[in-house]
């Protein structure tokens, strides 16, 4: 079963989340580039990737990235035979996504377990540093 869920930023651009039975997908029509949301979208955002990755994989465990393969920034498009790299820029609600080159459609950006356990991660951390 997938589930798609989609957010607009400030300027207009549509990320839609794709969630599936093994992984977490970020989509779009734009070829990339920032996704500047506002702070209640960006908290949806947030809300909606934990609760949809603990609905995939029963025993998520949000950690810090301890190797290369958990870190999410970047991510090898097998298809695509290229990278692919997203940047969370949390202070500005901000996404930046660098798809894979070469790519011809809409997925930016797939996680798996490990790299959404270490995005979720870092997501947690934001609310600690707004205490």
């Amino acid at each position: 079963m997938t589930i798609n869920l989609e957010f607009q930023t400030e300027d207009g651009k549509v990320l839609m989340i794709r969630f599936n039975r093994s992984n977490v997908e970020l989509h779009s029509e734009s070829e990339g580039g920032e996704f500047k949301f506002s702070k209640d979208e960006f908290d949806e955002i947030k809300r909606s990737i934990i609760d949809g990755a603990n609905n995939i994989w029963k025993n998520l465990n949000p950690r810090i990235a301890d190797s290369f393969s958990s870190d999410y920034d970047e991510w090898y498009d097998k298809e695509a035979d290229n990278e692919a790299n997203l940047i969370l820029i949390p202070k500005a609600c901000t996404f930046k996504i660098i798809p894979p080159f070469g790519y011809k459609g809409t997925r930016l950006y797939r996680f798996n377990k490990r790299t959404i356990e270490s995005f979720i991660f870092d997501l947690n951390e934001l609310d600690k540093e707004e205490d």
